[in-house]
């Protein structure tokens, strides 16, 4: 093969496009809200809570809808995604947890739950919740504008030495 003119601007070419290309796709794939969710729960001096921070680490900004506190009777429920209670906290701790919010790039969004003995019927008692939620049954789920999808998790217990 003769490398004249025509063959090098070609090849320049086809290398040019296909790093374009790489390059557009990694960007429209970094171009999104991207979330960080800790959901902790917290025992202190005014009685059981549970913390919700989320932080945007994305590029865009995204709106939280919803924010879920859910629990399964078995494990077979969680398997399937079929909790047999579901709080949704903006209702039920509207000081705590004011939504919908809208959080920009870099921003942290924070809630807070008592549960005390706010979780009654249908909800199971409060020691059972509790008991729930220390045995690790106690789960989440946060609706935002972005995505169809919902965030899930588990709420988890305290760090030892944890502050603030």
């Amino acid at each position: 093969m003769a490398w004249n003119l025509t063959t090098f601007l070609a090849l320049w070419g086809s290398v040019l496009a296909t790093l374009t290309f790489v390059w557009n796709f990694s960007r429209w794939l970094s171009d999104r809200p991207r979330l960080s969710v800790a959901v902790v729960h917290r025992d202190g001096p005014w009685g059981d809570s549970v913390s919700i921070k989320i932080r945007n680490r994305g590029e865009k900004p995204t709106t939280i809808e919803e924010v879920m506190l859910v629990t399964f009777e078995n494990s077979v429920r969680r398997f399937f995604g079929d909790p047999n209670y579901v709080e949704n906290t903006s209702v039920k701790y509207g000081d705590g947890v004011k939504l919908p919010a809208k959080i920009q790039f870099g921003e942290i969004w924070e809630g807070l739950c008592y549960l005390g003995d706010e979780m009654e019927d249908p909800a199971p008692p409060s020691s059972e919740t509790l008991r729930r939620l220390n045995a690790g049954n106690l789960y989440f789920r946060i609706r935002c504008a972005h995505t169809d999808r919902l965030i899930r998790g588990k709420v988890v217990p305290e760090p030892f030495g944890m502050l603030g």
